[in-house]
């Protein structure tokens, strides 16, 4: 491939990621990424075939990235599991308010057309399954029980990106966009699983109900 070739290709897939963060990905039209791109709609279908297959490409790309560095956080055993994890969810949680419209294109299959054969959802799951077993090694917890502690640590971080504003009126008029209300979420979350007494506390108190 030529660096002509390279460089038009480059600037096509960013031109795609700007429109589906401004329009959404339903409203994302050849017309438009060309305008942005600087090329002409013939170029996109000489490069990408079609529309279908340029997003295809661009969700591909940008989700690869994304549990990449995923992998590399928690991978990364110069730091404490609990300091990997604060990342992690760091990382997820920036992610999403600084692209939302990516982050939400992602979800637009499973959520809208309850399609659940998108790679996002393999690679989530098979994400969420290595980390369970992690962190099963690490605290020396039964991963079937880890896996749960996983799902409701995403689900609870979840909402707050998609919709920061959500629970404005509901927490002091706090919105999630500030970054020191998500990191106030993100301690909360791993202190109610990944600090030492509170399985027990939270056993006792269950048991005294």
């Amino acid at each position: 491939m030529s660096s002509e070739d390279a460089s038009a290709q480059a600037k096509i897939i960013e031109a795609t990621i700007e429109c589906i963060e401004r329009d959404g990905i339903q409203a994302v039209t050849i017309r438009k990424i060309a305008k942005l791109a600087g090329v002409n709609s013939a170029a996109i279908n000489y490069y990408f075939r079609s529309k279908e297959k340029l997003v295809e490409e661009v969700m591909r790309r940008t989700v690869e990235h994304v549990f990449e560095d995923w992998r590399e956080i928690i991978n990364d055993e110069s730091r404490s599991v609990r300091e990997r994890l604060f990342l992690l969810f760091t990382d997820y949680m920036e992610g999403a308010i600084m692209f939302p419209g990516i982050s939400k294109a992602h979800m637009w299959e499973p959520l809208i057309n309850s399609n659940y054969d998108a790679l996002f959802v393999k690679l989530l799951n098979g994400f969420f399954h290595d980390l369970a077993k992690k962190l099963s090694l690490e605290f020396h917890r039964p991963v079937k029980e880890l896996k749960l502690v996983v799902i409701h640590l995403f689900c609870s971080l979840s909402m707050p990106v998609l919709m920061p504003d959500l629970y404005r009126e509901f927490y002091d008029g706090k919105t999630f966009k500030e970054a020191k209300v998500r990191r106030a979420l993100i301690e909360h979350v791993l202190k109610l699983y990944f600090e030492e007494g509170n399985e027990s506390d939270q056993t006792q108190d269950s048991e005294g109900e």
